[in-house]
């Protein structure tokens, strides 16, 4: 399913596996896992093969998601949210797009 063993006492609590990544000026569908101690960054490893090509091995059945992490930390290594703009602890920053995820780390 998701890429991430789960440490004792951590539990999955919220999955968005719709949010949008901006990366060179194009935005990219990913799936986001934050449990009660991190925070997890997935791509589908089979969407970045020739879409035509899936369709004709799986004969239009559906497949399932191979996820591959693209990051993941710890989610007190999250400073700020600004405008869709992640800023972790070191200055390193990301752009997400997921108002799901958006809303429930401004919760916290």
């Amino acid at each position: 399913m998701y890429p991430i063993e789960l440490e004792t006492n951590e539990m999955i609590e919220i999955v968005d596996e719709h949010a949008k990544l901006l990366e060179d000026g194009k935005e990219k569908e990913i799936c986001v896992v934050i449990t009660n101690k991190r925070f997890v960054l997935c791509e589908d490893g089979n969407k970045k093969m020739d879409s035509k090509e899936v369709l004709r091995i799986i004969k239009a059945a559906s497949y399932l998601p191979n996820y591959e992490k693209l990051l993941e930390v710890e989610l007190s290594f999250i400073d700020r949210i600004e405008d869709n703009k992640y800023i972790l602890k070191n200055g390193n920053y990301f752009y997400l797009n997921s108002e799901i995820i958006y809303s429930f780390l401004k919760e916290k």
